[in-house]
């Protein structure tokens, strides 16, 4: 149940969580998948820590959702955070490998890229960003449905 399984991995990422004043919400319905729940936490924790580094500042107060909804053929998950933002530019290369706009700070530039990756090659889905500044940034996420 891929709800259920992100409230789950949302308890596990509390310590981080509790140091900063964001609020994760997860909202949608129960949803079956047959895939390999460690792509899954993975997946969950690049966005969310994404959001967490490159989203906000440090005293900012942010709201970030992640949405599940499911028909016959596929899951849905809609991640969206209400923090800075990307340039056209910047979310053009947002899955490059090693494009990072934080660099100075210590970012590799791979989360993205393994999220992507994991997204295509490991579910079979698809990953799409969109993000305007000073707006936020939505990754819509779409598995197929396999008999498993």
């Amino acid at each position: 149940d891929v709800k259920a399984y992100i409230e789950e991995l949302l308890v596990s990422l509390q310590p981080q969580l509790k140091k900063t004043k964001h609020r994760i919400g997860v909202e949608g319905e129960g949803a079956e998948l047959t895939i390999d729940p460690g792509s899954l936490s993975q997946l969950m924790t690049n966005l969310i820590m994404n959001s967490l580094i490159h989203a906000y500042e440090d005293e900012d107060t942010g709201d970030i959702r992640i949405r599940v909804e499911s028909n016959r053929q596929q899951v849905t998950i809609r991640y969206s955070d209400d923090g800075k933002g990307m340039s056209p530019d910047v979310a053009q290369h947002i899955f490059d490998p090693f494009f990072t706009t934080n660099r100075s700070g210590g970012g590799t530039g791979l989360g993205m890229h393994i999220a992507y990756n994991l997204v295509v090659q490991s579910m079979e889905g698809t990953i799409d960003c969109e993000s305007r500044l000073g707006e936020g940034t939505t990754f819509t996420i779409r598995i197929p449905i396999r008999e498993g």
